[in-house]
């Protein structure tokens, strides 16, 4: 069954969408910039929903695309200061949000992770510990990159 155009985030306003998932990182990231210098790493979160576009998702999806524009034009821009940019990319994560909403029992979820090479959903600890990796000096030649984080989910 196919969501209806533009259902997502019928939860709250759409204009909240963007609120939260694009002009909260690009005024957070404004912000941070007065306090960070060379060799700082800013780690934004997007989606893999931009990469196989889900019926009734598009201004979630719209979201999280944003992201990884941003991201990439940040990279441009700052990159001579020597702060890193880079976005994960996560797949079907079992958030507390998630779980309650009954997603990995959903139609969806079982499809979702019937196409997860790893046959699972992800969990927050998975996210973070790409975070983490990101963040530190291990990962300095890394910019620009979108991540996936989704268990090979493509």
């Amino acid at each position: 069954m196919t969501r209806p155009l533009l259902a997502d985030c019928r939860l709250t306003s759409r204009r909240h969408c963007y609120d939260i998932n694009v002009f909260g990182p690009l005024l957070t990231t404004q912000l941070a910039l007065k306090h960070l210098g060379e060799g700082s790493s800013i780690i934004n979160i997007g989606s893999m929903g931009t990469e196989f576009a889900p019926s009734g998702s598009a201004i979630y999806t719209g979201t999280k695309g944003a992201i990884d524009s941003f991201t990439s034009v940040l990279v441009n821009e700052l990159g001579p200061k020597k702060i890193r940019f880079n976005s994960l990319k996560p797949g079907m994560i079992a958030t507390d949000n998630v779980l309650a909403a009954g997603v990995p029992d959903s139609a969806f979820g079982k499809a979702t992770i019937a196409k997860t090479p790893l046959g699972r959903s992800g969990t927050t600890q998975d996210v973070s510990d790409v975070a983490v990796f990101l963040a530190s000096d291990d990962a300095r030649w890394i910019t620009g990159a979108h991540i996936p984080v989704a268990g090979g989910f493509k």
